[in-house]
């Protein structure tokens, strides 16, 4: 007889099951363990074991933690004394239920990544009989990796984590943003307005960057709808390969600058809406400026529209109250309702239109002042009239005198 010392998957406690016996229980909690099935020789027991382990390897791989944990229970229930079936048990549970989060979910001390009370009893199992510790950070990445890869939206916030904590590895942002914008992925017009799955997919800026910079991955020429949707925390971001900005990308979210390429296509309805945005380059081949792109951006107060853009949509720039000077260039042809309408403008305001675009009921209703452009400007002069205390300087000997809009809302 030869006792084998373990630990009670259902209660954690310590036992010792007599090897020459079918089952055992639990002193602790009662349960009972089956040791070996007497009805079958050794060699049955190994037959079965070589048979379902493939099978649980192959659930690993295509995300089934359901059912490799159950193939794993019909493995012990044939010998509970082979350490590798407790080290398939334990995976299985600590990939499912691994991660705790702490405290403010904003901290990176919020969060890490420990197997449950069950998983450790497995996993304590596994070292008794086998004479390894788990490593379950390290050891589990590359599984957490391969579900993430397959679409398994757990596993690509874990492996977010992983990456931007330098859990089980070392911290690499790149990586991080690469598997957060994966997850993103899930946020659709339907889900987003769900709490349950804005949370489910949250990941502070905190674990994205060391610098307070997002830099989007170099072959990514495109960011969706929704991928920093309430993503709180100042930050900013490079998106110097980025083509096109979907819509509400960056709505609520802690952005406060962004760089952006020269090729940039299009800046979908509500992207930076309601976002701590400070400054922003329009750049010349986004035609249309889309409806509430940056209404309520507060915090905005410095903008430049490169000459190419032709149209800026209803409430564009809609309460801003901090946007003070815009400069319209020639390319410019239609411009929306209330497109850079505040009514809590903080101190005055001034468009410099050049050319006569269209303009909607309201464009720039909230008593703005246009200054009618005569000749073209150059990107350097599009900030020299910041304060208007200044007097006869800058862009206003561009423009000549101002005059006031009228009701109607046109330019005459």
């Amino acid at each position: 007889m030869t006792l084998i010392a373990l630990r009670c998957p259902n209660c954690s406690g310590d036992i010792e099951l007599d090897d020459s016996r079918e089952f055992g229980f639990c002193l602790y909690c009662g349960t009972k363990i089956m040791v070996q099935k007497v009805v079958k020789s050794e060699s049955a027991v190994s037959s079965q074991l070589s048979n379902l382990k493939p099978i649980i390897e192959k659930s690993f791989q295509d995300g089934k933690l359901e059912k490799s944990l159950e193939y794993s229970d019909r493995l012990i229930s044939e010998n509970a004394a082979d350490a590798d079936v407790w080290y398939m048990r334990g995976m299985c549970l600590a990939l499912r239920d691994g991660f705790r989060i702490d405290g403010d979910r904003d901290s990176k001390e919020s969060y890490s990544l420990k197997p449950t009370k069950e998983a450790m009893s497995c996993f304590y199992n596994y070292a008794a009989l086998s004479g390894k510790e788990v490593d379950f950070p390290k050891e589990s990445l590359p599984l957490y990796e391969a579900m993430a890869r397959r679409g398994n939206w757990m596993a690509m916030r874990w492996t977010t984590f992983c990456y931007g904590l330098g859990i089980g590895t070392d911290i690499d942002y790149d990586k991080a943003v690469y598997f957060y914008l994966s997850l993103t992925t899930l946020r659709t017009e339907d889900l987003v307005s769900r709490t349950d799955v804005v949370d489910s997919t949250y990941v502070p800026v905190s674990v994205l960057t060391g610098d307070g910079c997002i830099r989007i991955p170099y072959k990514l020429s495109e960011l969706s709808e929704y991928d920093f949707y309430k993503c709180k925390g100042k930050f900013r971001v490079d998106a110097k390969n980025v083509l096109s900005i979907g819509k509400r990308c960056f709505e609520s979210s802690g952005i406060t600058d962004i760089i952006l390429s020269d090729e940039l296509e299009s800046i979908g309805e509500e992207a930076f809406m309601e976002s701590d945005l400070e400054s922003i380059v329009i750049p010349s081949k986004v035609k249309k400026i889309e409806t509430r792109a940056f209404y309520e951006c507060r915090k905005l107060n410095d903008v430049t529209i490169r000459d190419g853009v032709e149209e800026i949509g209803d409430q564009a720039f809609g309460e801003a109250p901090l946007l003070r000077t815009l400069v319209v260039p020639p390319s410019v042809k239609k411009i929306g309702k209330q497109a850079i309408f505040c009514k809590k403008r903080k101190g005055g305001f001034r468009a410099y239109v050049y050319g006569k675009p269209a303009m909607e009921q309201g464009a720039f209703a909230d008593g703005t002042k246009l200054l009618p452009c005569y000749k073209p400007m150059d990107p350097e002069d599009y900030r020299k009239d910041a304060n208007p205390q200044e007097g006869d300087k800058g862009v206003r000997r561009l423009f000549g005198k101002k005059r006031s809009l009228p009701k109607n809302g046109k330019n005459n």
